[in-house]
């Protein structure tokens, strides 16, 4: 599917089907207690499609006011699904069905026998070759998703990498929407952090999206999460959603139609474009350019701000860091022991990290790595990574 350029009325959405032919409510629903989000998905497979998933979302918000579909993008070269039964299977039982409707969309029945739990997941084709969605009614801090959800992804970080957003990237993508949809997102949970301080706010008050992103920058903060709720100029909530710095996106009510086609959307483009400025840049640095991480401020100001950059990158799992100088320059190795990738990182500028990757580095060690330093140490961005290109890139279906 396509990025789409036409505008449906999102203000008046009606029940859509969930793939060619509606599902009748009697193959949803028993007469005694409705199922779950996830036991629907179990049971009709082998009939979804990705709208449909986010109709039946839809669906279920409009009866149950705490109902919350996550959606965790993440890249792929091949079929995800594979790989999470096989690394899940190591300590989960996965079971798993396939749609006959939409080629590539697996629905997971994750259990953890031990600790009594069960849930279910969905991995969907995105809307660009490696692009996929894993897309479930676990809420985040509950025991279901820490168990079943997050200990898989961790596994499968070597092979199938996220990526982030900055404060400013997370203001483009949440004004574009406003001006796509024609509403005003008011923002209602706003969680954000820098080094001395954390900080959750709820926004009682109604106030507009560009006096938070200003009080943000004013702060030097970096936002971490935001909820928010679309209103129509007549006062209808078209969309009410959440995003993150890690490009995961919370569904909560309002049009599907509108969460997929521009916000799912907008975080796919930049997932794209994110593991493609790697890739090039790796391409590049094996030729003497190197990957450049550029700081949002001047951090790698003394010897004790460059040790805590490397002891930073050594604390992650299944890592090994030699530093070979480190003041007044930084020179440090860094061995991935997921799949065997080597680089080095210098830096002679407090505002940058530069990246040189061995031969068989792969692009997914990069990427974790600038995760790990951007997360825990501090915030910044690949250096030119909008003027990479998405042309030539091939819409999945």
């Amino acid at each position: 599917m396509g990025l789409c350029e036409v505008r449906p009325d999102f203000h008046a959405v009606g029940p859509r089907n969930f793939g060619k032919a509606a599902v009748p409510m009697s193959q949803l629903f028993d007469m005694g207690k409705p199922p779950s989000f996830g036991e629907v998905l179990w049971r009709v497979a082998a009939k979804l499609t990705r709208a449909g998933i986010l109709s039946l979302a839809e669906r279920y918000s409009k009866d149950d006011g705490f109902f919350t579909l996550s959606v965790v993008p993440r890249y792929s070269a091949t079929d995800p699904a594979q790989l999470f039964e096989d690394l899940g299977c190591l300590f989960l039982s996965v079971s798993t069905r396939v749609s006959a409707q939409q080629s590539g969309l697996t629905v997971l029945h994750l259990r953890d026998e031990d600790r009594q739990l069960s849930g279910y997941a969905a991995l969907v084709p995105g809307r660009f070759d490696g692009v996929w969605l894993l897309v479930t009614d676990m809420k985040r801090s509950s025991p279901e998703y820490h168990h079943l959800i997050e200990p898989v992804l961790h596994l499968m970080s070597s092979r199938v990498p996220g990526a982030w957003l900055t404060t400013s990237a997370l203001q483009d993508v949440l004004f574009e929407l406003e001006n796509r949809l024609s509403v005003t997102l008011t923002p209602g949970r706003v969680s954000s952090h820098n080094r001395e301080r954390s900080s959750v706010e709820y926004m009682h008050q109604r106030r507009p999206l560009n006096e938070v992103f200003a009080e943000l920058r004013s702060r030097e903060l970096v936002l971490r999460s935001l909820e928010f709720t679309g209103v129509a100029k007549d006062g209808r909530r078209v969309l009410v959603a959440g995003i993150d710095k890690w490009m995961r996106l919370r569904y909560r009510g309002g049009s599907s139609l509108a969460f997929d086609q521009y916000l799912v959307s907008a975080v796919e483009v930049r997932l794209r474009r994110h593991v493609r400025a790697l890739a090039v840049r790796r391409d590049e640095a094996l030729s003497g350019n190197p990957i450049v991480f550029r700081f949002s401020r001047d951090v790698l100001t003394n010897r004790e701000r460059n040790q805590e950059l490397i002891d930073t990158l050594a604390s992650q799992s299944h890592v090994s860091v030699c530093a070979f100088h480190v003041n007044p320059y930084l020179h440090v190795a860094l061995v991935d022991h997921h799949d065997g990738s080597s680089m080095d990182l210098f830096a002679d500028d407090p505002s940058m990290l530069a990246v040189i990757p061995g031969k068989r580095c792969s692009v997914a060690a990069v990427s974790r790595t600038f995760d790990r330093v951007y997360a825990h140490f501090a915030s910044g961005s690949i250096a030119d990574l909008e003027h990479v290109s998405m042309a030539g890139d091939d819409v999945g279906a």
